[in-house]
């Protein structure tokens, strides 16, 4: 799959819906640009189909919630990002089998505050302040 870019193969700026295809021609995203820009909410799948990542962009930076997914669609990881594109808020991550493998919060992309970390069972693992 090719990279997403702001441009359609004339060098024009994308404007409206837009989907890309695998060469499966399953759909291998959706969203939409406004003058060359992604923007509104996004979605991206695997060659299977199954959804990967959705979520918000605006000025072609990822925004506020975003949620990523395993091919069977268990939850990998949640988190929002801020203005400028930095992990901003509450953060998760999960074991294979769903359980919370991590949690915490960040502030302009940095960690702060106590995270906290999960064996697979569910049992707290260790707890650190990063301030």
């Amino acid at each position: 799959m090719k990279a997403i870019t702001g441009t359609d193969e004339d060098g024009n700026p994308r404007d409206g819906r837009f989907k890309q295809r695998f060469k499966n021609g399953n759909l291998a995203c959706e969203g939409e640009f406004d003058h060359g820009s992604k923007t509104g909410d996004w979605r991206y799948y695997l060659a299977d189909g199954s959804l990967k990542a959705e979520g918000k962009c605006k000025d072609d930076k990822l925004i506020d919630e975003w949620r990523w997914y395993r091919a069977n669609g268990a939850l990998v990881q949640t988190g929002a990002f801020d203005a400028d594109e930095q992990k901003d808020g509450e953060w998760q991550r999960f074991h294979e089998n769903g359980q919370l493998w991590d949690s915490g919060t960040y502030k302009t992309g940095k960690k702060t505050g106590v995270w906290e970390t999960y064996e697979p069972n569910g049992t707290l693992k260790s707890r650190k302040d990063y301030g």
